[in-house]
């Protein structure tokens, strides 16, 4: 077992304090944070408030997820129900950007408005990121529709996307 899989093991220890240490020592290395993506986004929602906040910040500090580990996030985006990990998770596929291309469907299904404001929010940046060349015409329809939603976040959200088209 490397030292970065202890790490991670580590967030899910009964312990308070050895998952505040690990996931201080994750937003410190975001190789190991890239790679356990999934494991640090679940310890976003960790009870305890000093866990949460490193664990947002190794998410912030870690890049892009590597291609072959997306598959993994956006399975675990469509299985989880926080809007905390689906931001982030959102946030991380983004970063990934053309990819990620093959899951702009995934980044547009979260753009629907069974989810709550932010994240809806957060889908539309990243579909307009990860969108493929076959996608535009797809893209565009969305974000027509969306700048006409009722949520002024969303709509607002959606107009700024147009123009980077």
């Amino acid at each position: 077992m490397s030292d970065g899989d202890i790490l991670l093991s580590r967030l899910r220890s009964p312990d308070v304090t050895v998952r505040q240490q690990a996931a201080r020592m994750l937003a410190m290395d975001a190789e190991t944070t890239r790679l356990g993506a999934v494991v640090v986004l679940t310890a976003t929602d960790d009870p305890d408030e000093t866990v949460r906040e490193w664990a947002v910040e190794a998410i912030e500090n870690c890049g892009p997820v590597t291609s072959g580990l997306l598959p993994i996030l956006v399975e675990h985006l469509h299985h989880t129900t926080s809007p905390t990990q689906l931001i982030l998770g959102l946030k991380l596929l983004g970063r990934s950007k053309e990819q990620a291309a093959e899951f702009f469907p995934s980044a547009v299904s979260f753009c629907d408005g069974a989810h709550p404001t932010q994240v809806r929010s957060q889908a539309c940046k990243t579909a307009v990121v990860v969108a493929g060349e076959g996608d535009r015409a797809e893209l565009r329809r969305l974000l027509e529709e969306l700048a006409q939603d009722d949520d002024e976040i969303v709509s607002s959200t959606a107009t700024r996307m147009q123009s980077r088209l």
